[in-house]
């Protein structure tokens, strides 16, 4: 059970913050054409550096924290490199990068449509490294100890 009154909470949840907005914009890297992926890496950057501040002012500067994040940022980088053909993905079945099928989850209806949309459209194949290793930087055991929230 997570621990409000813990010391350590706020600054848990501030890595949580950094680390759900990360995850986020990579799901938006996995399918976007080229400098399009510079430019959210570009807006990824600021929370990297954000955990690696949290990491070293408020949690010790672990070693296991900071090689995760490491970790983190080059796969963040590797995604961004992928090669692209740069075609607009909206009707693409396949990923761009790597052609594997594209994973569509959960479905909205915009105001005013008559047809629905995926909530989130990302490759799984190029996520998968870099999603668990933002599971192992949410551990108590390698990372902020993000579990209970």
């Amino acid at each position: 059970m997570f621990d409000m009154d813990h010391p350590q909470s706020s600054h848990r949840f501030a890595a949580y913050h950094q680390i759900a907005l990360v995850h986020k914009f990579a799901y938006a890297i996995s399918l976007s054409t080229g400098h399009s992926r510079r430019d959210f890496y570009d807006i990824i950057k600021p929370a990297i550096i954000a955990l690696m501040w949290l990491n070293e002012h408020r949690f010790e500067n672990r070693k296991e924290i900071h090689d995760t994040i490491a970790a983190v940022d080059q796969e963040l980088l590797s995604l961004v490199a992928k090669t692209h053909h740069g075609q607009y993905v909206g009707e693409l079945t396949n990923c761009p990068a790597c052609d594997a099928l594209i994973t569509e989850f959960g479905s909205y209806k915009p105001h005013g449509v008559d047809f629905t949309v995926p909530e989130y459209r990302y490759c799984e194949p190029c996520l998968e490294r870099f999603a668990n290793l933002l599971e192992k930087l949410k551990s108590a055991s390698d990372g902020f100890g993000l579990e209970a929230i």
